[in-house]
């Protein structure tokens, strides 16, 4: 039957045969599509819905922010992977119900992955704080089981729909988002205006989030920059070539941005990255066109120059420090935590409960000392202290695993020339190693997530290895068909679940963005915004600490008014709120340091007016010297609320026995920070007030070296030498007060005591000098000084007639609001001088200003 061709109709459809090739062509006519076709046509759709959802995320993840949020870039970046992830796995799910089955792809990921995940779970179950451990913490959740899931997630959907369609979309989005975000961040760099002014304060300095992880980013984009360049090269269209050169222009202006921001570690890693891409160039293993060898050699040399150079001062603009624990100080977290929970750590996300709990004395000694660090230096640390041994092997075993398979399977088969899984696997590396060495945010995470996602599947597609899936099908025996089904639809519904509340944080952190952002803190205004973040996201500890804090802040405002004017009602009021917000607070984050210490200072601010919450505010700087041992301003605050009942105490054994007690405490604050200023001043007063003269004078220099630039201390050391009266004493006094009269001419208190000083030496006219100076400064203050000024006036009198002010002047009646002036009357304990000007008890509660955020807050009262 050679040759011969025959035509046969059957239901509908023409069938042609050709019996020479084989041949079967089904041509459909009429006005009924076959239903293979409509599900071709669905198909179609689904897979683009997923590809445009993959490309979404490279491309906007490292370009995404509104600037809307209290939680920052990284929080907004959080989110928005959440939704496109779960776009595409909606899509992924609906495409398997539609098909009757879905395909996930195997890999040799599938084993470590299963473990991490397993002991991530049980460690979330086990935490300090479930809920973080869950979410993520506040600030960068991508810490949390969710985030992790999600990644998870991430790297089957893409894995499972992977092409070389795909990867050029991916990269592309990549590639072409990174252009955008290096020309930002030169823009921003040379100090150029890119905005309205009244848009500033949305606009981050850097796109990803942090000045760290804008050049990890833009390191990692080095090598598949050089890729795109050498693929766009190969091509015979001129235009292609064209674009490929800009590609590889970026490489030079990312180095060059990298030096305006230089730091060695990361330098170093980004030469090591560029290094290995280059080594499997020249050794022939990938080949691009032999024209083209010389660009990564280019890299590699410019990559080179910018670690020896170092960092540049091209930069127009001050760049902020992110500082973070050193290595000594992150192996002692490890060392600590391992100790409480070797196999499961504190859970994750909670890497700011070990860092307050285990950070050694030492830190204390650096300018940094007031930073809670709520993540660690390198996931390698931080993964043993949070994850405990179990969940930090599983790490490193995902790490390994993967770079062995992609350097084996690149390695092998020369004649594919895996070009693309060279620059991803080079891109990887960067990351890899910069997230174990070095501290990286979310941001980060996610990036380092998809570009290894699509390593691993564009070094399968390259490799030509066989491709293994894990097939779950509805066309399998009933029951199993009814259990998948079943799946789908559980899966179906936490997919919308999870919509909706991820949509309801980020609309309450807006809400929460707009309150922290206002001038001026009301309750129609601020506290409003806050208590609609709170309604949408009950959950979040931080907003409640926050409304406590502005509740505070009005009712000291109320408090400050004319006597006539205060509305006793309001601030009762207002403290009640503050004191049951700053409590819920705690409650929702009972091992974390700050809620804690927000709750302390706010029952220390109330003690002027509510004697028993200073007990409260013991109590609470107690609780968190449980959950921040080597806190020295928590032991201060400790020795300060101890002095108050000694105020009033009448017994003078009792008297000193209290003194004691709240000396013991401030010795403890200097022991924990030997360089702590206002510890060893306010050791000095306890000392004083013992009469240990010449104790509290040593404890005076040591607050004065410490700080040099307060007078306050120094002024209270002259005192203390005045006092103590010796001639060398009163030369020592005399010296500091002209020499603080000598920056600040008009300081009432140090003109007064050098006058005091003058006059007890005989000098009566340079007495008389300074009297009649603290006069004339207090008669600029107002009409109020009335008492005073006749005061000062019998003072100048008896000088010039030589009658003796001992006794006057050494009440030391003036109260001009400067140098060692204290407003609260409970500062009664005998003082070298009067104290300084913020009060030691009862400090105001934080500003409106204020931030409580992850990763800058004051420990405590700083």
């Amino acid at each position: 039957m050679e040759g011969n061709n025959f035509s046969k109709f059957e239901s509908g459809v023409k069938v042609n045969v050709n019996s020479n090739v084989g041949h079967v062509d089904k041509t459909v006519f009429g006005s009924k599509n076959k239903p293979e076709e409509k599900t071709d046509f669905k198909k179609n759709i689904f897979d683009k819905i997923i590809l445009a959802s993959f490309f979404m995320l490279f491309f906007g993840l490292p370009i995404f922010f509104t600037g809307l949020s209290f939680q920052g870039v990284v929080f907004e970046k959080q989110i928005y992977f959440y939704f496109w992830v779960l776009v595409a796995l909606v899509t992924w799910v609906a495409k398997g119900v539609m098909l009757s089955e879905m395909k996930i792809k195997r890999t040799l990921l599938d084993i470590p992955i299963a473990f991490f995940l397993v002991f991530y779970l049980i460690s979330t179950f086990f935490s300090v704080d479930k809920w973080h451990s869950f979410w993520g913490f506040f600030g960068d959740p991508s810490r949390g089981l969710l985030g992790v899931l999600f990644l998870v997630v991430m790297y089957y959907l893409i894995l499972s729909n992977f092409n070389f369609k795909t990867l050029k979309w991916c990269l592309g989005g990549l590639v072409l988002s990174s252009m955008l975000v290096s020309v930002f961040s030169l823009l921003v760099m040379f100090g150029v205006k890119i905005a309205p002014a009244s848009l500033n304060s949305y606009i981050p300095l850097s796109l990803i989030g942090t000045v760290s992880g804008l050049k990890v980013f833009l390191g990692m984009m080095i090598p598949l920059l050089l890729v795109v360049s050498l693929k766009m090269n190969e091509s015979k269209k001129k235009y292609v070539n064209i674009l490929g050169y800009i590609a590889l222009a970026f490489v030079p202006i990312n180095l060059l941005i990298v030096s305006m921001v230089f730091d060695k570690i990361i330098s170093a890693t980004i030469l090591f990255g560029v290094g290995f891409f280059l080594l499997y160039i020249l050794s022939h293993i990938v080949r691009p066109k032999e024209n083209l060898a010389w660009i990564p050699m280019v890299a590699f040399v410019l990559a080179m120059i910018v670690l020896a150079t170092g960092k540049n001062d091209l930069a127009k603009v001050n760049i902020p420090i992110e500082a973070s624990p050193n290595m000594e100080v992150s192996w002692e977290i490890v060392k600590g935590g391992l100790k409480e929970d070797p196999m499961l750590g504190s859970g994750p996300a909670t890497y700011g409960f070990d860092f307050s709990k285990y950070k050694p004395q030492a830190f204390n000694e650096n300018i940094f000392y007031g930073i809670r660090f709520y993540q660690g230096t390198g996931l390698f640390f931080e993964s043993f202290s949070t994850l405990g041994i179990l969940g930090a092997v599983a790490l490193l075993a995902i790490v390994v695993v993967f770079i062995n398979v992609a350097i084996y399977l690149i390695s092998q088969d020369k004649e594919k020339n895996k070009i693309y899984s060279l620059g991803l696997l080079s891109a990887s590396i960067i990351s890899i190693v910069s997230a174990f060495v070095f501290r990286v945010d979310g941001t980060i995470i996610l990036l380092s997530a998809m570009v290894g996602s699509i390593t691993m599947a564009v070094i399968f597609l390259e490799s030509g290895m066989e491709e293994r899936y894990l097939k779950l099908s509805l066309k399998a025996s009933p029951k199993f068909a009814l259990t998948l089904a079943f799946i789908f639809i559980i899966v179906s519904a936490g997919v919308a679940v999870l919509f909706v509340y991820i949509g309801k944080a980020y609309l309450a952190d807006i809400y929460a963005g707009v309150a922290t952002r206002v001038n001026k803190v009301t309750e129609e205004g601020s506290i409003k915004n806050l208590n609609k973040a709170i309604s949408l996201n009950d959950k979040e500890g931080r907003y409640y600490s926050r409304v406590g804090q502005e509740y505070m802040v009005l009712a000291n405002e109320e408090a400050s008014k004319p006597e006539n004017s205060v509305d006793v009602t309001k601030i009762g009021n207002y403290v009640s709120a503050s004191v049951a917000y700053a409590k819920e607070g705690v409650s929702k984050m009972p091992n974390d340091a700050l809620s804690v210490s927000v709750l302390a200072q706010i029952y220390e601010s109330l003690s002027m007016q509510v004697d028993s919450t200073l007990e409260l505010a013991f109590k609470s700087y107690e609780n968190l010297l449980s959950l921040e041992p080597h806190n020295p301003v928590a032991y201060l605050k400790l020795g300060q609320i101890k002095i108050v009942p000694a105020l009033k105490e009448t017994d003078a054994t009792k008297k000193k026995a209290l003194i004691k007690e709240s000396m013991g405490y401030i010795e403890k604050s200097v022991k924990e920070k030997t360089n702590f200023a206002e510890g060893y001043y306010y050791l000095a007063v306890t000392q004083n007030a013992l009469d240990q003269k010449d104790e509290s004078i040593n404890s005076l220099i040591s607050a004065v070296n410490n700080d040099k630039k307060n007078l306050t201390y120094l002024f209270n050391l002259g005192r203390a030498y005045q006092e103590k009266g010796g001639e060398t004493d009163i030369d020592n006094a005399k010296k500091i007060f002209e020499y603080i009269v000598s920056i600040s001419p008009e300081e009432v208190n140090t003109n007064f005591a050098l006058g005091t000083l003058y006059e007890k030496i005989g000098e009566k006219d340079k007495a008389v000098e300074k009297y009649n100076k603290v006069l004339e400064t207090v008669k600029k203050l107002g009409s109020d000084n009335d008492e005073t000024i006749g005061k000062l006036n019998k003072i100048i009198s008896n000088t010039k007639a030589g009658i003796s002010n001992v006794n006057i002047a050494d009440s030391q009646p003036i109260n001009s609001g400067q140098t060692g002036d204290v407003s609260n009357s409970n500062q009664e304990v005998e003082l070298i001088g009067p104290a300084p000007v913020q009060n030691p008890v009862n400090q105001t509660a934080p500003i409106a200003g204020q931030s409580i955020d992850n990763a800058t807050e004051p420990a405590v009262g700083n």
